[in-house]
């Protein structure tokens, strides 16, 4: 795996990434994973956490962890999948339900938009090298709800810059407060 730049600077990542190249069995993966997602290197952490899951796949963090990969990857169906897996063997399994209710809404708001899939082929097509496909409504909720406010106000203010008519990132930013 080639680790991006930004990741051999930060210290947490290099300390779990010795650990877990020393001990392959060690669930400090998930560790890892999370940092990868963190810093928005998500075919890393996907990456980390299909090995890592390998060796311990009955770990249900690490079942959690590739869901909510995926799910910020924009696959909402496999991360649903994973996510009803995990709740299927632990109903009381918090997090899974809340990433579950989170992804199904997500999905409902997708139906109800009117040429989404349209939408989305646009962005996909644009020759403007500087829009990242993950800045999404849905990538700034998720900043949102971890109280990274400023992230997701940036996002928000850089997809509103594209589309200015976009109702959801207009009610996000008008819930979480425009700065």
């Amino acid at each position: 795996m080639n680790i991006p730049e930004p990741l051999t600077r930060n210290h947490h990542f290099n300390r779990y990434y010795r650990t877990w190249q020393k001990n392959p069995l060690s669930v400090v993966f998930i560790s890892l994973a999370e940092i990868c997602r963190d810093h928005g290197f998500l075919e890393e952490a996907l990456e980390i956490c299909e090995e890592g899951l390998q060796h311990n796949p009955g770990s249900v963090s690490g079942r959690l962890m590739l869901a909510r990969i995926y799910y910020d990857r924009g696959e909402n169906g496999k991360a649903a999948e994973i996510t009803q897996e995990i709740l299927d063997k632990h109903p009381s399994q918090r997090e899974a339900r809340s990433l579950l209710e989170r992804i199904k809404k997500d999905i409902n708001a997708n139906q109800e938009v009117d040429g989404a899939s349209e939408e989305i082929t646009l962005v996909e097509k644009s020759p403007d090298k500087s829009v990242n496909l993950w800045e999404n409504v849905t990538m700034a909720q998720i900043y949102a709800d971890q109280g990274e406010s400023k992230i997701a106000r940036d996002i928000l203010h850089r997809i509103l810059k594209r589309k200015p008519q976009d109702e959801r990132a207009q009610a996000l930013l008008a819930q979480i407060g425009v700065v």
